[in-house]
């Protein structure tokens, strides 16, 4: 194992906890959220859906880990 497989291991397995992904997932899905919610009350544009949307996508992603699935036969 060299340098670069010995750092991009040791990087997998930290940013592989669950918790703070989990934290930053919810406060990403919240915004989005809020964001979202104010074209409900008529105070926004068409583009906050979009800006809202990508907060939710990135906040869902991070909640329920649909990255790094490649890395996962390694390093799981």
């Amino acid at each position: 194992m060299n340098f670069y497989e010995k750092n991009r291991y040791y990087f997998y397995k930290q940013y592989n906890n669950n918790r703070p992904r989990f934290f930053w997932g919810i406060m990403l899905f919240f915004i989005g959220a809020s964001i979202i919610s104010r074209t409900l009350l008529g105070t926004s544009f068409p583009v906050d859906i979009a800006i809202g949307g990508i907060f939710l996508y990135f906040g869902l992603k991070m909640i329920f880990g649909w990255h790094h699935n490649k890395f996962k036969k390694y390093y799981d």
